[in-house]
């Protein structure tokens, strides 16, 4: 991974659809107000164990990782490739303000460099957001 990856949140306009047009994760709007409500970007900042990267300036930034993990379990996910599957969603993506999220893979090499220290800090964010 070349370049440094974060999300870039856009000012959004809503438009209603009927239920042939819209995005399955439009309720995503409603998770991503929890997030920044819950304060997700400040909680990872504080969490230097969700960071492996050697390269800080390279590659997707945490907070990408955790908010492509929370927004698909809340929509029903259970797996890595339900989580890649946001890459299917442009307004979703849009609205995160990311070209593209990471794959199933990449997801999967990131989970495995966190350590124990970055699974515990994930734990706890996931089970604080949950409550």
């Amino acid at each position: 991974m070349a370049k440094y990856i974060t999300l870039q949140p856009r000012k959004i306009s809503i438009e209603f659809r009927d239920r042939q047009t819209a995005s399955v994760h439009g309720g995503q709007l409603a998770v991503t107000g929890l997030l920044e409500q819950f304060g997700l970007p400040e909680r990872i900042a504080r969490e230097p164990a969700l960071d492996p990267r050697t390269h800080k300036g390279k590659g997707y930034t945490p907070l990408v990782y955790v908010t492509q993990l929370l927004h698909g379990f809340t929509s029903g996910g259970v797996s890595l490739a339900d989580a890649e599957r946001l890459n299917e969603d442009e307004p979703f993506k849009a609205f995160l303000g990311v070209a593209k999220l990471p794959d199933q893979t990449a997801v999967g090499e990131w989970l495995r460099a966190l350590g124990e220290p970055g699974w515990q800090a994930l734990r706890r964010i996931n089970r604080d957001f949950t409550q």
